[in-house]
């Protein structure tokens, strides 16, 4: 895992923590999946909430130079996945975080 990823990781968790994101939880997958390095779930109050974390950290990755792959789920509001190729990160509204619980597949 080189710094880049790591410089990236942080600036994504600080943008998080600025907009007010609820239980951000940051799973090191290095080693154990070749899908990426770091998987970032947090939660949002809101549909609106949620859309503009995902704006922030898209600003915040672009202004870092990183590789966005892509931005699924802002039309809908429940669920949005941010993949920064090796960090994926995934806001959820609260009820749809509890409904998945996407966290139990990496801990």
């Amino acid at each position: 895992m080189n710094e880049k990823v790591l410089e990236l990781k942080n600036i994504v968790l600080n943008t998080l923590e600025e907009q007010k994101a609820l239980n951000i939880l940051t799973f090191t997958l290095g080693g154990k999946s070749d899908i990426a390095d770091f998987i970032i779930v947090a939660t949002g109050t809101s549909s609106r909430h949620l859309f503009t974390l995902s704006e922030k950290i898209y600003r915040a990755a672009k202004s870092a130079h990183a590789k966005i792959l892509g931005i699924d789920g802002a039309e809908q509001g429940d669920w949005i996945v941010i993949d920064l190729e090796d960090i994926i990160i995934h806001l959820f509204r609260a009820e749809v975080r509890e409904y998945y619980k996407i966290e139990e597949l990496w801990q």
